[in-house]
C-alpha cells in the first residue's frame, strides 16, 4: 500500500470518531481503493492486542481473524462485486440477489462477537433495485455492522445512498512513489515505469496491468487504430477497436483526446509523448 493511503488507514483505524456504519471510499481509478478497503476490513476484524498491531491499530497479520481473512474464509466478512458467468464474462452491474443475500448475514450475531463487514466494490455498479435494497439496510444496519462502498464514480450512486455514508477520499500516490512501486512490482526500469504510468493516466494498478507484454501489445494496437483517424475510415477503426472491451479502449480514447487538446493549445502531450509528432499533425 502506498504511504499516503497507509496514513489514511491508520487514521481511520486509530480514531473511532472517523468511522461510521457506512463508508463511501472514493478516488481515482487504478490507485488501489479495493486494496485499501480490504486492509480496512481486515484491520476492523483483527483480534490482535500486542505491539504487532502497530500504530493506528493496523491488522496484526498473525491472529486467527487475520488468518481467516487472508484465506478468504472469515465468517464475519462478506464481499460483493461483479459476478462472472460460466463463460467468464463479467456482468456489467450488481443485481439485487447478492444484496438480498446480505439480509441474513447482517441479521445474525457476529461469529467472533465483533464487527461484521460488508465490502461492495464497485458500488457504482449497483443496479437500481440493488441500490434500493441496500438503502434499507443502511437505514437499519444492525449492531456493529460496517458497510464499505468502493467507487470512483460516487455520483452514479443514488443521493439517498450517499447521504447515509461518510465519504472518505482515498489519496493517490505521488508520481515518484508510483514509479518506484511499479518498477519494483513489475521488474522494469524506472524510465519504463514512468512511461507506463503516463500511458495509464497515472494509475499504478492500470500501469501494472500494462506491464504484461500481451496487454501492452493490445494497448499499442488500439492506440495505433485510434491514432490513424481520420486518415483511416471510421468503420475500419471501429472494427479493430471493437475486438477489445470498452474497459480497454474507452479510457485510452479519452487520454488520446486529452493529449490532442493539449497539443492543439501549444502544450506537450501528457500520456503519449512518443506520439507527439502525430498529435501535432492532427492538432
Amino acid at each position: 500500500m502506498f504511504e499516503a493511503q497507509a496514513d489514511a488507514l491508520r487514521r481511520l483505524l486509530g480514531d473511532p470518531s472517523r468511522l461510521h456504519h457506512a463508508l463511501l471510499l472514493e478516488g481515482r481509478p487504478g490507485i488501489g481503493k479495493g486494496r485499501f478497503a480490504a486492509a480496512l476490513a481486515k484491520g476492523l476484524l483483527c483480534e490482535g492486542t500486542d505491539a504487532g498491531r502497530g500504530p493506528g491499530r493496523l491488522a496484526c497479520g498473525r491472529c486467527p481473524s487475520c488468518g481467516w481473512f487472508d484465506a478468504a474464509s472469515h465468517p464475519d466478512f462478506r464481499p460483493v462485486g461483479l459476478l462472472a458467468d460460466k463463460e467468464g464474462k463479467v456482468a456489467w452491474e450488481i443485481s439485487i440477489d447478492p444484496i438480498r443475500d446480505l439480509e441474513s448475514f447482517i441479521g445474525l450475531t457476529a461469529f467472533r462477537d465483533g464487527a461484521r463487514i460488508v465490502l461492495i466494490d464497485p458500488a457504482d455498479a449497483l443496479s437500481g433495485p440493488a441500490a434500493n435494497a441496500l438503502l434499507k439496510m443502511l437505514e437499519e444496519p444492525g449492531e456493529r455492522t460496517v458497510f464499505l462502498l468502493v467507487t470512483h464514480r460516487p455520483d452514479q450512486l443514488p443521493a439517498t445512498v450517499r447521504s447515509r455514508c461518510r465519504r472518505v477520499r482515498i489519496p493517490a500516490p505521488t508520481p515518484s512513489e508510483a514509479v518506484a512501486w511499479l518498477a519494483a512490482d513489475a521488474a522494469v526500469a524506472p524510465t519504463e515505469a514512468a512511461r507506463l504510468l503516463a500511458m495509464a493516466g497515472g494509475a499504478p494498478l492500470h500501469a501494472r496491468d500494462l506491464a504484461d507484454p500481451a496487454n501492452l501489445t493490445a494497448h499499442r494496437t488500439l492506440l495505433e487504430a485510434i491514432g490513424s483517424l481520420p486518415d483511416t475510415s471510421l468503420i475500419a477503426v471501429a472494427e479493430r477497436v471493437g475486438t477489445a472491451s470498452a474497459v480497454r479502449w474507452y479510457p485510452l480514447l479519452q487520454r488520446w483526446l486529452g493529449d490532442l487538446v493539449r497539443v492543439s493549445a501549444g502544450a506537450s502531450p501528457r500520456h503519449f509523448p512518443e506520439s507527439a509528432a502525430r498529435l501535432a499533425q492532427l492538432g
